[in-house]
């Protein structure tokens, strides 16, 4: 059975003096680029709406820079977690690991 919590660093786009630099956590042109090649190709006109609305909120982001608010870990239950965009949203396939 998966553990139904996790330890979160809540993201910011202010700088201050306990936060992380992160530089542009949310904005990735490689991914942007496969989405709009995706979009290119694909036929069905309910998902090209649903890729068209992942391709404009993270081009609105390319110039933020991120940081990680250490002072503010927080332990939350998997289950309070905001769902992603759609199925075309990006960030669902990254994956994080633990460095020990």
């Amino acid at each position: 059975m998966l553990n139904p919590i996790l330890h979160v660093i809540p993201l910011t786009s202010k700088k201050h003096n306990y936060n992380i630099e992160l530089n542009n956590l949310l904005y990735n042109e490689s991914e942007l680029n496969n989405l709009k090649e995706l979009l290119s190709k694909e036929p069905d006109k309910n998902n090209i709406k649903k890729i068209k609305k992942c391709i404009k909120y993270y081009s609105k982001r390319k110039d933020k820079i991120s940081y990680a608010c250490i002072k503010y870990l927080k332990t939350v239950s998997k289950l309070s977690i905001c769902k992603s965009i759609n199925e075309f949203d990006y960030l669902n396939k990254v994956k994080f690991q633990m460095i020990y």
